[in-house]
């Protein structure tokens, strides 16, 4: 969608995420503002997943090598 020439015209982006949210709006018949809010509560449950599976994994490893 978003050619070479085009990532470098901020108005281009603008224009192709206006349209990216028109076709939502016109396949879900919702606000474009349900989808902005969706994708920031997934980028943050992503994140925090993301941190606690991080978390988890050197806990382990720190077992591992404090009971060996």
């Amino acid at each position: 969608m978003v050619t070479l020439l085009s990532a470098f015209d901020p108005f281009a982006l603008e224009l192709a995420e206006w349209f990216r949210l028109r076709s939502w709006y016109r396949e879900t018949g919702r606000d474009s503002r349900e989808l902005q809010k969706d994708e920031k509560r997934q980028l943050a449950k992503q994140s925090c997943d993301q941190t606690f599976t991080e978390l988890v994994d050197s806990y382990l490893i720190a077992c591992k090598t404090k009971y060996k």
